[in-house]
């Protein structure tokens, strides 16, 4: 049954950390859903994301250390100690500074200006407001 559904490509750290990390996730967790395996046991799933996801994430994966015995067997446990490497703390203002630092290239196509704020704001905090700080972004760009 698995074998119908696109299985995620291993975690390759190339740059950002974070947000290669957050997209194995949900290549993962959508993996797990459409085959649907996100029912079965949790030894089972650790199993199959350490099975996926590569040198890499089985580096990281060894060296995790545990409370509780028990706490290497829990999915959301190991979820969470592949977070806590892979999503450091933010320092808002330093995200915000590169945000309000990005300006769109000469030549680059408006869609991938667009995308690269969308991507900066993603970790800026800025809640309901966010879409209207895009939208001032580009309204006040330089021309």
């Amino acid at each position: 049954m698995g074998d119908l559904y696109n299985k995620p490509g291993k975690l390759i750290i190339k740059g950002n950390r974070n947000i290669d990390w957050k997209t194995w996730k949900k290549c993962f967790e959508n993996y797990l859903v459409a085959s649907g395996m996100d029912g079965v046991k949790d030894k089972r799933k650790i199993a199959i994301m350490i099975n996926l996801i590569g040198e890499d994430g089985q580096q990281m994966y060894d060296n995790f250390k545990y409370e509780a015995e028990e706490d290497k067997k829990s999915f959301n446990v190991v979820m969470k100690k592949f977070e806590e490497v892979c999503e450091p703390k933010l320092n808002l203002t330093v995200e915000r500074f590169n945000l309000f630092n990005t300006s769109q290239r000469e030549g680059e196509p408006f869609e991938t200006f667009l995308i690269e704020l969308r991507n900066k704001t993603a970790t800026c905090e800025f809640g309901e407001q966010r879409d209207s700080l895009i939208r001032d972004k580009i309204d006040f760009r330089k021309k």
